[in-house]
């Protein structure tokens, strides 16, 4: 894989890419879940380099990895236009956006909003419909209190363990990003969804309990030409805990023919 930088939306985005030697074969666009990067793939980026059969890319959303942190606010919709700028810049043609968790929420609003950008689509535990769980209640509850309440000198230090505790790690990971992760959570893409008519692979593990297999069900029922792949005793990263079985459905997936635009 060739490591490269473009400007996307005035930021500075890194991304990795493998082109095929035939130009005209399809193009798979890889998008990460939060707290991760472009590298989370890359036994699935080694995979498919080996068989010379699809151009490939991976990119650093903004704000992870290599790529500059957006100056404002973003929401979920911004990362969609990044993307599609992307694809657009590097003009690539037959694409297939693979997205993981929140890679998979800006893989919605992509497919949703700019349909021309791609062809295909596939979820791997992604985020998108919106759950009332305590922890998202959570979440944004610290947020409104947390500023003074912290300002209490001796709870300063207090303050990582008492997230981790309350099992807001993703918030207090990404202290850069904080006001950007709570437009994310709030989201909620349903409306998205039944917008969406392109082939679509939902895959999930059956153990996942950050994205739990009840969501991609539910994904599934809403999306007019969806199917769900299920991994067993497979968690969050599924294509990590079955890169071959990831491989194989994938491949597969792509081949099919009758896209619907």
């Amino acid at each position: 894989m060739i490591q490269r930088q473009i400007v996307i939306k005035n930021l500075a985005v890194n991304y990795y890419f493998a082109r095929a030697t035939d130009d005209t074969v399809p193009t798979v666009v890889f998008l990460h879940g939060w707290r991760n990067n472009a590298k989370i793939w890359t036994p699935i980026l080694t995979s498919l380099e080996r068989q010379n059969r699809y151009h490939l890319y991976a990119l650093d959303l903004p704000g992870f990895g290599g790529s500059q942190v957006p100056p404002e606010s973003w929401k979920t919709e911004d990362y969609a236009k990044a993307v599609r700028e992307f694809i657009i810049t590097l003009g690539l043609n037959k694409v297939c956006v693979v997205g993981h968790s929140f890679g998979g929420k800006v893989g919605i609003k992509l497919a949703a909003n700019y349909p021309e950008s791609l062809e295909k689509l596939v979820l791997v535990g992604s985020s998108g419909i919106r759950v009332e769980s305590w922890k998202n209640r959570l979440v944004i509850w610290l947020a409104k209190i947390a500023k003074p309440f912290f300002a209490i000198r001796f709870l300063q230090n207090l303050r990582p363990r008492i997230y981790h505790i309350l099992g807001a790690d993703d918030y207090l990971a990404t202290p850069e990003l904080k006001s950007v992760f709570l437009n994310v959570v709030r989201e909620d893409l349903q409306s998205e969804l039944d917008r969406i008519t392109m082939p679509v692979l939902l895959v999930w593990g059956d153990l996942d309990r950050e994205t739990p297999l009840v969501l991609g069900k539910m994904m599934a029922e809403r999306l007019r030409s969806a199917r769900l792949l299920v991994f067993p005793k497979s968690g969050h990263f599924s294509f990590l805990d079955r890169p071959q079985e990831f491989v194989e459905s994938l491949t597969s997936f792509i081949n099919e023919s009758g896209q619907s635009h």
